[in-house]
């Protein structure tokens, strides 16, 4: 079974197309927002695309308005010049928790995400369900692109509280998509399996880190003159960012560094004494 849910009308005709298109049975769609609440809601609804986005590319739509949100824009201006909201729908609300119940769910395979700085709201509706949820993928911001949005952080706190592993993270120093795992259904998991999605935990951890440390870096670097007093401070923020990043690397791969090593030096020690005994 698949359930969707979608509260902009554009969207809703579209997804029932594909529905139908589709030739699967066992999708459904309610044309509601998923919050922490049962109630009516103010919908900022999104227009326009980057330069960059052809929409003969994307022949639906204004884009898909996928960056329509509960919550009201912030500071959307210092990342996406281009983005505008000029339209405001008032929708209906419900949480995964009440739609679970009425639609006797009890257990959930994956949940995939995007909804534009409502992520905790949505996790919240769910509270009641988190421990029968074995993955979710969902975007999340690390600055402030919506008013009063949860960021990043407040959002991995909450999803360690539930003992969720998280095994991607993926984007920059704005947003980026996260893969998380419930720790049970992870440990039901065979070894090997365990074993590269750990490894790659630590790679994409290290890699979201290194492209904040470059987007920031350039955007700082657009924002400043090229006279001697801002070099320096440019000199400054570099120096930063790479301190940052090698704390960055110590905190997340000591104990594969340790383990490497320690294989490394029992194989040196074993040669050490085959070349003794010769």
């Amino acid at each position: 079974m698949v359930y969707a849910f979608e509260p902009l009308p554009d969207n809703i005709v579209l997804i029932k197309r594909n529905f139908k298109n589709s030739g699967y049975k066992g999708l459904f769609l309610s044309e509601v927002c998923l919050s922490d609440s049962v109630s009516f809601a103010t919908f900022n609804v999104s227009s326009r695309e980057p330069d960059s986005v052809k929409l003969s590319d994307y022949t639906e739509l204004s884009y898909w308005h996928k960056s329509s949100s509960l919550l009201a824009p912030g500071a959307i201006e210092d990342h996406y010049i281009w983005l505008e909201f000029e339209k405001k729908i008032q929708v209906s609300t419900t949480t995964l928790d009440l739609y679970c119940k009425e639609k006797n769910v009890s257990y959930i395979d994956f949940i995939h995400m995007d909804v534009q700085g409502a992520e905790l709201m949505v996790l919240i509706g769910a509270s009641a369900h988190m421990n029968s949820i074995d993955i979710i993928w969902m975007e999340v911001s690390s600055v402030d692109i919506y008013k009063d949005q949860p960021l990043k952080r407040e959002v991995n706190d909450y999803m360690k509280s539930f003992g969720y592993f998280k095994a991607l993270d993926i984007g920059d120093y704005v947003t980026g998509d996260e893969l998380w795992i419930r720790k049970a259904y992870m440990d039901s998991l065979p070894q090997e399996t365990q074993r590269v999605l750990k490894s790659e935990h630590v790679k994409s951890s290290i890699s979201f880190r290194i492209n904040s440390i470059i987007s920031s870096s350039r955007k700082y670097l657009s924002k400043k003159k090229a006279d001697s007093r801002e070099l320096y401070e440019v000199g400054i923020k570099s120096t930063q960012l790479f301190n940052i990043t090698l704390e960055i690397l110590r905190n997340l791969i000591p104990q594969y560094v340790v383990s490497l090593l320690s294989s490394l030096r029992t194989h040196a020690r074993t040669k050490a004494n085959l070349l003794a005994s010769n």
